[in-house]
């Protein structure tokens, strides 16, 4: 007789809900019945109809010790065996291990966002008591960093996502190039200080060649603000597609179809430089692997693996070297198409069916 596979999955805190359809598409795929425990900020973000069922929780209302307490008794009433976390390094999950540290029955596995944490956490460590299998999400920490031998890791690429219903028209015309800008606008992760000198230096040539730099993430942080003030006194809005408020799901997606590249603007400089090379990634480099994009980068990523064939580079130390760049890549737009194609034909990780053998094989592997 054949016995039914189960999982719950967590995520007590507020984000990384663009992991989620990777995580069900592959566990329904492999034959398991999927439930789900999520923090109520999550509503509407995802598809509640993929799950047998789904409970939400009230932060407020509910201590961290019954956040983790519920998700057991979610466990206990449906049989589930496996509780997989989407943000793997909780007050919740802490709690969640060590009352589950000899039950044998139990497995946990989490995704780790800060690799770091595996080694320099004191609370990561007690989680990892328990938890011995991590997902990390980009082989580029693999390359850059140190990665921990206690526990067992997979990378895997959230980079599936479902087919938005609701049809989004998105006027762009046939001779304009796009290229995107992805996450809510902060000074000390992306670089746009240097951007906007780029954009001065090299504003009538990018306006010739049609190209138009589209932000796509909130601009009402501070900095999203100053940005805006800057872009407006310097009279540079023609260059920029910028969104106020939030950007939902169609719109956002219905863009990313149309771009043309992605740009991180991710600097040696910046404070958050080395944590996206040793500790966490940026994700946009999922978004391009998702989207099947090239990628623009800083000429210091240039040798890493896991962008070789994809990206082409320009030097943060200058602003018209971005220019140059750029400039290069609408000359070579043709041969980077091809290029692109072919970088995702040669890298079968990138394919579904390898990220879910991957996947499958760390949570039933003992």
């Amino acid at each position: 007789m054949n016995v039914l596979k189960k999982a719950l999955l967590v995520e007590f805190g507020t984000s990384h809900t663009e992991l989620f359809y990777t995580h069900i598409r592959i566990l329904k795929d492999s034959g398991y019945q999927l439930y789900g425990f999520f923090n109520e900020q999550l509503k509407g973000r995802f598809q509640e109809s993929e799950f047998t069922e789904v409970q939400f929780f009230n932060e407020k209302q509910l201590s961290i010790r019954k956040q983790a307490k519920t998700a057991l008794e979610i466990c206990k009433k449906n049989h589930i065996q496996l509780i997989i976390d989407n943000s793997a390094h909780s007050n919740q999950l802490k709690w969640l291990a060590l009352r589950t540290l000899f039950n044998s029955k139990i497995q946990i596995v989490g995704v780790c966002h800060y690799l770091q944490k595996l080694t320099k956490s004191l609370s990561q460590r007690i989680i990892s008591l328990k938890v011995k299998k991590y997902f990390i999400l980009s082989d580029l920490l693999r390359e850059s960093t140190q990665i921990p031998s206690h526990v067992q890791i997979k990378t895997l690429y959230p980079i599936f996502f479902p087919k938005i219903q609701e049809n989004r028209h998105i006027d762009k015309k046939q001779d304009v190039l796009w290229i995107g800008i992805c996450g809510s606008v902060l000074f000390s992760r992306r670089d746009y200080h240097y951007f906007l000198e780029a954009l001065r230096i090299g504003g009538d040539a990018f306006q010739k060649m049609n190209i138009q730099f589209v932000l796509l993430g909130s601009m009402e942080t501070e900095d999203g603000q100053t940005l805006l003030q800057e872009v407006r006194n310097q009279g540079l809005e023609a260059s920029m597609i910028f969104f106020q408020g939030f950007i939902d799901e169609a719109t956002y997606e219905a863009y990313l179809e149309k771009m043309d590249a992605l740009l991180t603007l991710v600097h040696p400089h910046l404070p958050e430089h080395a944590e996206y090379l040793n500790n966490k990634i940026s994700g946009t480099y999922n978004l391009a692997f998702a989207w099947k994009k090239p990628l623009i980068l800083e000429k210091k990523f240039a040798k890493y693996k896991e962008f070789q064939g994809l990206s082409f580079y320009y030097d943060a130390k200058s602003p018209r070297s971005f220019v140059e760049a750029i400039t290069k890549f609408i000359s070579e737009k043709e041969t980077i198409t091809t290029q692109t194609t072919l970088f995702f034909q040669k890298n079968i990780k990138y394919s579904f069916e390898y990220q879910k053998s991957q996947y499958i094989d760390l949570i039933e592997k003992y």
